[in-house]
């Protein structure tokens, strides 16, 4: 039996392309268009390792219908085949550098639950934390 060698979340980068992380979904929602109808517009989630380090990832609408089977939250996948670019912008759901966009050719397979991956994956902060003057508020937290 070959054994498989995954990637660490806190390794990805845009300078690869050839990534294949096995990762826990912490957090997964739907994101509307802020004009549209309801209609989802992306299918978000927060993906977490081995090693609790995690990172963001979108699925954009027009490949929701082909990885949604796959996706529920708490479950265990393997992902490969995927973009890693800047997390940019005011709406964060992780710290890490960088985020993690399905796309076309895009791999997900369900595996088996795994333990040693954690289940819930929260970086608490302290009311101190919140209320200094260089506190993050870029970052998303709380429920």
């Amino acid at each position: 039996m070959v054994s498989t060698v995954f990637d660490a979340v806190r390794t990805l980068t845009p300078k690869r392309h050839n990534w294949r992380i096995c990762v826990r979904i912490a957090r997964m929602w739907n994101m509307t268009a802020r004009q549209g109808h309801g209609d989802t517009s992306s299918l978000e989630l927060v993906l977490q390792d081995v090693h609790g380090d995690r990172v963001h990832a979108s699925v954009r609408s027009v490949f929701v219908h082909r990885h949604d089977k796959h996706l529920e939250e708490g479950t265990v996948v393997d992902v490969s085949n995927f973009a890693v670019a800047p997390a940019t912008g005011s709406y964060r759901p992780t710290e890490h550098l960088y985020r993690v966009n399905f796309q076309f050719g895009t791999v997900v397979r369900p595996r088996k639950d795994d333990q040693s991956i954690p289940r819930y994956g929260f970086g608490f902060k302290t009311f101190s934390d919140i209320l200094s003057s260089d506190f993050d508020d870029r970052f998303l937290f709380g429920e």
